[in-house]
């Protein structure tokens, strides 16, 4: 049974909420004083909402990619390294990704290290490295 809230909402004032919103649901549900759940219901149960969300983003996502393009053109050195990074890998930039496999392509095999184990070996080497230095010290 669709929520009460549904009896405020119609296609053209949610559609003007989220174009005013830039697509946030979040902001949409408070313009519309309805729960975001009421308008994630909403919206789909509407097809022409869902596109319109999609166009909103396709929007939202034109203008940061110009935003990017302004920011590599004046020089900013984040801007032009997330460029690089995500743009110009068949250039050679970009983070390289490295696949680790086992023996004939299998799992690689990891010993975790207990640390108490650990503290407990390195305590010993630090008292055998203390003892030989006393023991010479007392042999001169």
């Amino acid at each position: 049974m669709p929520s009460t809230g549904f009896r405020k909402l119609t296609v053209k004032r949610v559609e003007k909420a989220l174009r005013l919103s830039a697509g946030l649901m979040s902001v949409a549900s408070r313009r519309l004083n309805v729960s975001r759940t009421t308008l994630h219901a909403f919206v789909n149960e509407y097809p022409e909402l869902r596109e319109i969300r999609r166009e909103i983003d396709d929007e939202i996502g034109d203008l940061a990619e110009s935003a990017l393009i302004n920011g590599v053109r004046r020089g900013d050195p984040r801007s032009v390294m997330f460029y690089l990074d995500h743009k110009a890998r068949d250039r050679g930039y970009g983070r390289q990704r490295v696949e680790v496999v086992g023996p004939n392509g299998g799992p690689v095999a990891v010993e975790m290290a207990d640390p108490a184990a650990e503290l407990i070996r390195r305590l010993d080497q630090i008292r055998q490295r203390r003892q030989r230095a006393n023991s010479v010290t007392t042999l001169q």
